[in-house]
Formats: C-alpha cells, structure tokens, sequence
C-alpha cells in the first residue's frame, strides 16, 4: 500500500506539470482526468498499459488495455474517471480467443467507437506451442459490452493475413468507413490490411480478391522488412504509412504505399506507381515511424525518429497526397534509445509530440519548448493521443518500481485567438502594399479576393501573405478578403476596407522668396525601391534632388519666378506610369509667425496696451476689436487703429472678444477711399493676421470662480531690504511692479493682474529683478500650485532656485509638467526672494519677521489642442527661440522628431521629443545658419515643413 501510495502521489505531480506547460500553450489540464491510480489493483497481474482510448458520444472512454492476461482487455470509464458499473462485470469486460492448443495469447491494440453504438476493438491473436499460428483479432460488442452474436455469431473473429501461419502478424491501426472496417499492420516482413464487413465480421472479397493485401518491401525497391504504423483514409484512398529496409544495419526509410479502398489495387497516381520511399532530412537514413495523420491542409503528417540507436533525432515530415514531400523538420530530443515520438495532432492548434516523458508543440516547422516529467518514479510512456470535441487525449502507462499503470490524460483546448487582418486602410494609386492574416495557428487553405473596383492585381492568393498592386487611376474603395477553410469547413471570413486615394504632389502652392522647400508625393508604399521618379520645374527655380530620389528640395532664390513642378513617377513591378503637375506661386514676403503681446485677461475702464511681433519694417498694420456678443452696440476704443503698437480702452460693461491685427505690404491699404479706387488695378488685400482673445473681468467674483480656490492670507514679512522690482516670463511680461516693497512684504493677485497663458509641455525661462534699501543681492524660489489646493506643499510644485544671490536672475528653462498632473485650468504661480539664505521646497509661505518678499501671480495652464511649430529659432541663450519647441505635444502618445538639410540628409533624430532640441547634428556639433526641413509625429497627429536656424 505504501509503494502504490507512493506511486499515487507521484501521478498527481505529473498533472500538475502538464497543467503548467498546456495551459501556457493553448491547453488547460482537465482536472476530471482518469486517475491511475484507480485501476492500480483491478489487472490480473497487476501490470498493465492503456493502447488505444476512444470516446462515446456520451463522453464515457472505452479503453484498450495491455495487462498480460492473454485476453483482450476492455475498461469503460465515466467522464469523471470512475469505472462504469454498467458496462461488463464493473466496468471491465474480457475477450478471450480459444486457440487449438492450450491457451492463446491476445492483446488488444485498437479500440474504434461505430456510429451506431457498437465497439470494435483489434489486435495481435497467436496460440502457442505447437501451432504458433498468428492472426489479425476482431472482436465487437454491443453498448453494455456484451459479444455482438450477429458478428460470426461469436462477436469475434481470426484473420491470418501471413503467407504461412507462423508469420507475426500484428494489427497497428484501423478506420471505420460505412459498413466497412480496414485492418492494418505488420504481417511478417510485409504490410498488410483486411477488409471486413462490419455487420456480420466476414472477409470483403471484392478488396483484392480475398478481402486481404500484402505489400511486400520489394514493392518499395526495398528488403525485409516492411512495417505499417498507421492508416489512412481520405477521398477513396488508403494510404499505409511506415518504414521499409533497404539493405542491411540502420537503413530504414519512410515508406507509404496507397491504394483504391473499393478494390485494394495501387492508387498509381501517387508517387512512383502508388509507392513512396525516401526521405530528404539527410544523408544519413534510419527513420522509424512512430505515427501519421491527415492535417487541415490535406497532407500526411508522419512523425518518428531517426538515427542509430545511441544518436536519435526526432523529425516531422509532411507529404502531398500525390507523393511529393512538402515541408519536413528536424530536431534533436535526446540520445537515449527507442525515444519514439508518438503523435502527431493536426488540429489547428499545431501537433503535439510525445516522446517519453517529454511533451512539445509544434505549429508548422517551429518546435516549442518541452516539458521534462519526472523519470523515476514514475516514468510517463504515452502510446498516442487524439482530439476529440475539442478535447486532447494523451495515453500510455506509468512505470515505477517496473511495474506498468495505465494513464490517460484529458485537456481542454482553449479557443484560438482571434484572427487579424493586417495592412493600410488609406493607399495610393500607382502602389503596391502587403496584407497579412495573424494570430492563425495550424494548416488552413486559405483564399484571398478583391471586390469593389476592377483591376487591382494581386499576388499570393493562396498564401497568409498576399502583394497588392493599385494601377493606374484607380481610385475609389474596395473590399480585401481572406477565407479560411479547414477540412471543407468554413472557419473564418475576414474583410478589410480599403480606400484608394488618387496619386498627387505634396507641397505648398504658395512659396516666398530665398526659401527652400521640400516637395513628395502621397504615395505610401514600403518598398521604395518600386519606383523611379523624375522631377522638373518650368519656372527660375532650382532644383536639388539626386537621381530618382522621391522628395527634391527646390529652391527659391530672390529672382525666382512662379511655375510649374513635374513629376513623372514609374512604378516597376506594376509597369505604370504616371505624370503629376503642381502650379507654384512664387512671393517676395516671407511669412514668418507673429503674435500679439499684452493682456489677455483685463479689466473694465482700464487702458491696456498691445504691440505686434515681430515688428516688421516695411510693413503697416491696422487693428480692430471684434466683440463675442452679437448685439453690443458701444466700441471698444482704440485710440489709434493703425501702427505697431496701440492702447486699448476698455468701458464699462465692455464685452469679451478678440483683438485682430491685419498685416499690409502697402500703405495704401490702410486708407479705405484709396482701398475701393485701387482695389481693381492693384492687390491691397492683407498678407497675413493674427488675433489676441480677451477676457474682460467685471468682479472679484470673476476671479474667484477661474481661480477655484479661495485666496491665501498673508503673514507679516518685513521687505525693506530685499523686494521684487521686476518679474518676466521671457517674452511674456508677468506683471511690472514700482520700485519698493509691497506692505507686509506680500502681495496676492488681483482681479485684473493676470499672466499670459502658458501651455503645459513647452518650456519658459524666468527673468527676475530684485531691490533693496542697502542694494541687498537676493536668493529666488518659484512654485506653481499643480494640484490647485491654494497651497504649495507638493515637492514636484517647486520649478525652481537659485544657489547665489545677485540682484537680476535668470532660470534655467522651465518645462510645465503633463496635464494628469494639474486641477483645473487656473493655478498660482508664487515667486519669492530672501536676503540671507537658499530656498528649499519647504519654504513657499512667507515666514514671521524675515527679510523677503512674495508675490502671488494667477497663471492660465492649458494644453494645446493642435500641434505648433515655430518657423526659425536663434540658439544663442537668450532665453528668447533658443529651443525648437514644437507646442501642443499630446503626453498621451510616443513622438518623433526627424530633421533634413536641404540636401535631404538626416541632420537630428529623436524619440519622445521634449523640445530641448537647439541645432545641433546627432554629434552634438553646431549647425550652420540655414533653412531644414522637419517631419514630427505624435500620435495620430503630425506635422511637417520648413525653419530657419539663425545665428
């Protein structure tokens, strides 16, 4: 009892290692699994191996078993594992076989289920001294497992298929077709395969004669022996499939031999006049096979080893139908000998192949990692295994202490994942694109169409690759799909929309003077190496381009004149070609990118004042203000529309709007009698404009609900040694104070002193100038208050210090943190200085009796909504476009920045950009003055085109 216990105990651990590796490749272990245990003291002998497992629509197994007894030996389980009290005496039933002499031996190899209930088992029959006659056993009985008497009234019955009776004959396979039943194995040195009739077991005497063929290993050009390991059935053909000698010593090569299964003659279509014999894995043949099986593609999939006994590798080789060897594998398991791969599965989930106690998978030609069962005790031997309703069966025994338990192991398969069509929703014409079907696993035929539109050609249709080509003038949309079949079963049907877009120039139409642009086409194909492209202009521009090179700069130099680039694009593989035209209008004003300086948020009777920048000469402006409300009847007043730089006077009750300044190259323009007098004969339009909104602020309340958090109370500091004069956001002016201290050294915003906007993501320095009754040199401390709690006590809300005092500071470059990270729209900005010592995070309040000053300053945080890229930059830390600082990055999404030089050379490359780029190449060396051209990415969003870097 301890040594069973023991091997019980033993048997369990082996189930959960193969829950563990299944589970992780497409299978679940099923925890209902038969128990081996349960069957350890039932045998006659007490040894024992399951041979074959089959399962009734019911889910009950009916299992072959191996117990030495010289009888065939039938056990029927519960799905549950438990023995079936209904079938034969508690679950077993015994088949024993009276020879003429003494006793007869009998094993049962092959248990079959038929479609009316019936089981049918086979196997090896020879009587013993003196007869040692050999037969091919068949055996049926009814569902309870009682003898079937209408099966030569006995329920069983002897085929000796030898050419003299003393030759082993062994059965290793058989198929269930109608009413038929095909029998095969080794006869001898031979194959050999009896037709029965299913009904009443009598020989079918139209299958060669007799209802028994015997393929010998000259068949095969070969010498003894033959064997046959498996059979197979698939339109009308039997194939048998094992190994055959040539010559003497580990010579043994594949051999499978097909034929008609009406007549039993040679199906001389396939292979060499119905006979393969060979192999392709090597110049050293020993192949033994171990199992075959038909897969999804059609095609017989063997599995065996090969080598010499001290040297065996494991192989897969799979076979046409028609004898020509497709695909085959080759892998080294282990050196120990007779190391038999058992089975093959081919279901969609790959194969599955044992080999003693390793376990792989296999999908296709790629093996799997194996799983290593414990060897002693107990050493798992499986003999096959076979899917069935989505369930995988795995048998064999156990072996400790020599002696054999049978096993079976049931699993679960899990769903396979779902199926994706990949390739570009959005192509051109005049391309070529690839389309990929993913995450399927097995053998499919699988089929590709195209609706929708006439004349796209496609390649590989049968392959889970396929090429398309997009003429010429196609444009419109089509349908792409991919059906797999399985077996003659539908398995999927995927569609995939496509939209053909028609092939054109990608560049600006409208280009100024002394400028260089870059110029491509929309064609989006992976291959570049498709196309030659030829490019000319009609105009006095220059072109820079090398031979075919698909994106030329052209340049334009102050003499440069409109007209009309060409494209002439041939595609190789399609054999098109196609001629593209973009009209180009050439200026002399350079557009470059302005804004309006002054507040944005104001309040009411207040004069503010507004300038543009840059400040061209040359140039004339004319401002208007234009109210959000539809029926305000009073007027902003500005008190000189025209010039670069205007006061604003803003009334009581004024109304929210925008502030709009329009650029002219002419002075004209801004005369309205000369506008309509001239408009015919010269062009006075605007050139370019640019808006500021405002926010009028009519209360304390108003500012109160942007600020979402009540005011602080300041505590009493003394500043007479040590205040703020100045505080600037470089190139946005924060506030502008009068020299001295504020009273009680702090001072909170009010209503109308609000900052400038500032958008999260982009960089700021800060320009601080500090005061003093003795002329006091300051220390600086600056926090933002991200979390909008009126308080500043996070340490991330500090921005930043400075180490030495000095009277003027300037930060490093700030860069305001994502937007997770903030509440609302509205935060503090407090700027603090100290006459004795270093700030640190903690000290953001002011403090009783020190020598400082703070100031509190409403900041508007927000995030861009579109992506901004400045047209020039001047890297010489100034604080003012030091920094290529692409505004509105979306911290959601990975970025790329990509910089060319007008030769169309990458110069500058980065990955999560985060504007802290200041022209220099990828070896950090200074870039000349010059004009580049950018190709940013973020997301879905992107953003490309032209900048100066000025020196």
């Amino acid at each position: 009892m301890v040594q069973y216990r023991y091997l019980s105990i033993c048997i369990c651990t082996i189930g959960i290692l193969l829950f563990n590796f299944v589970k992780a490749q497409n299978y679940n272990y099923d925890t209902l699994s038969f128990n081996p245990a349960r069957l350890k003291n039932i045998f006659r002998e007490n040894d024992a191996e399951c041979t074959s497992v089959a399962v009734q629509n019911d889910g009950k197994l009916l299992l072959a078993i191996d117990d030495t007894t010289r009888n065939f030996c039938i056990v029927r389980l519960l799905p549950n594992g438990n023995l079936d009290p209904s079938f034969g005496m508690g679950g077993i039933v015994y088949i024993n076989f009276d020879g003429t002499a003494s006793f007869t031996i009998a094993k049962a190899n092959i248990i079959k289920v038929l479609p009316e209930g019936g089981i049918l088992i086979a196997g090896e029959v020879h009587e013993t001294w003196p007869n040692q006659d050999y037969y091919f056993g068949v055996a049926k009985l009814s569902f309870n497992g009682t003898p079937d008497v209408n099966f030569l009234g006995t329920g069983k019955m002897l085929v000796n298929l030898g050419l003299v009776p003393t030759e082993n004959e062994e059965p290793m396979d058989m198929i269930i077709d109608g009413n038929l039943i095909y029998v095969a194995g080794k006869v001898g040195g031979n194959m050999g395969v009896c037709c029965l009739n299913a009904i009443n077991g009598s020989l079918h005497s139209s299958f060669d004669g007799d209802g028994i063929r015997i393929i010998s290993p000259t068949d095969f050009s070969g010498s003894s022996p033959a064997v046959c390991k498996s059979l197979l059935l698939l339109n009308d053909i039997l194939y048998l499939i094992g190994e055959c000698n040539l010559g003497s010593g580990y010579n043994k090569k594949i051999a499978v031999a097909a034929l008609y299964k009406t007549d039993g003659t040679s199906y001389t279509s396939f292979a060499s006049n119905g006979y393969f014999f060979g192999s392709t894995l090597g110049t050293y043949d020993n192949f033994t096979v171990s199992d075959a099986k038909l897969d999804t593609k059609g095609r017989i999939a063997i599995t065996g080893f090969r080598g010499s006994p001290y040297n065996t590798k494991n192989f897969v080789y799979y076979l046409k139908t028609t004898g020509i060897v497709e695909d085959s594998s080759i892998i080294t398991l282990t050196n120990r000998f007779r190391n038999l791969s058992k089975s093959i599965l081919p279901d969609y989930y790959g194969a599955v192949v044992f080999t003693d106690s390793l376990l792989y998978r296999v999908e296709g030609l790629k093996w799997f990692p194996k799983l290593q069962l414990p060897s002693q005790p107990p050493r798992f031997v499986p003999k096959n295994s076979f899917v069935h309703q989505n369930r995988l069966y795995c048998y064999g025994y156990c072996m400790s202490s020599f002696i054999r338990v049978p096993v079976v192991y049931r699993f679960t398969i899990l769903k396979q994942p779902d199926v994706v069509l990949k390739g570009p929703d959005v192509v051109t014409e005049l391309s070529t694109h690839r389309y990929s079907i993913e995450n399927v696993r097995g053998y499919f035929t699988i089929s590709w169409t195209v609706s929708g539109l006439t004349g796209i050609q496609i390649r590989n249709t049968f392959s889970n690759v396929v090429e398309i080509g997009f003429p010429k003038d196609i444009v419109g949309n089509i349908t792409l799909t991919c059906n797999l079949d399985s077996a003659s079963v539908r398995v999927a049907t995927i569609n995939k929309k496509i939209k053909i877009l028609p092939l054109r120039i990608v560049g600006p139409t409208k280009v100024y003077t002394g400028s260089v642009q870059m110029y491509s086409t929309n064609v989006n194909d992976p291959y570049p190496e498709n196309y030659q492209y030829s490019w000319s202009y009609s105009g006095t521009g220059t072109l820079l381009q090398e031979e075919d090179i698909s994106n030329p700069l052209l340049y334009f130099s102050d003499v440069a004149s409109s007209g009309t680039l060409t494209l002439t694009i041939t595609h190789v593989s399609l054999l098109e070609s196609k001629t593209l035209f973009l009209n180009i209008a050439v200026s002399d004003y350079n557009p470059v990118p302005r804004s309006i300086l002054g507040k944005q948020n104001v309040g009411e009777r207040r004069i503010e004042f507004y300038s543009i920048m840059p400040k061209d000469e040359g140039l004339f402006y004319l401002w208007k203000y234009q109210p959000y409300a539809k029926n305000f009847t009073d007027t902003v007043n500005i008190a000189i529309n025209k010039g670069k730089e205007i006061s604003v006077y803003f009334p009581h009750n004024a109304p929210s709007g925008r502030l709009k300044c329009y650029i002219f190259k002419s002075e004209l323009s801004l005369d309205p009698e000369m506008v309509e007098l001239l408009s015919s004969s010269i062009d006075l339009s605007p050139i370019d404009s640019v808006f500021l909104p405002i926010k009028v602020i009519k209360s304390r309340d108003d500012l109160s609900a942007l600020l979402e958090v009540p005011v602080c109370e300041a505590e009493p500091t003394s500043c007479e040694d040590v205040f703020l004069n100045d505080v600037e956001i470089i190139s946005k002016k924060v506030k502008k104070m009068n020299s001295g201290c504020m009273p009680g050294g702090y001072s909170d915003f009010v209503g109308i002193e609000l900052t400038d906007t500032l958008y999260l993501g982009e960089v700021y320095k800060i320009k601080l100038k500090a005061g003093g009754r003795k002329s006091t040199n300051a220390y600086y401390g600056i926090w933002l208050d991200y979390d909008n709690d009126g308080n500043f006590n996070q340490p991330h809300e500090m921005l930043a210090f400075s180490t030495l005092p000095d009277s003027m500071h300037v930060t490093d470059y700030i860069v305001l943190k994502n937007k997770n990270e903030y509440s609302g729209n509205v935060a503090r900005l407090r700027v603090r200085v100290q006459a004795d010592s270093v700030f640190d995070a903690s000290e953001f309040c002011p403090k009783l009796n020190t020598l400082s000053e703070t100031e509190d300053f409403m900041v508007v945080l927000l995030q861009r909504e579109n992506l901004d890229v400045p047209n020039f930059i001047t890297p010489n830390n100034d604080g003012k476009n030091d920094l290529f600082v692409i505004r509105g990055i979306d911290p959601e999404f990975n970025n790329e920045l990509k910089v060319y030089n007008r030769l169309g050379n990458l110069v500058f490359s980065a990955a999560n950009y985060e504007n802290n780029w200041s022209g220099t190449d990828m070896k950090g060396q200074v870039l000349e003055a010059g004009t580049y051209y950018f190709i940013f990415t973020n997301g879905k969003s992107s953003k490309k085109g032209f900048f100066e870097v000025r020196r």
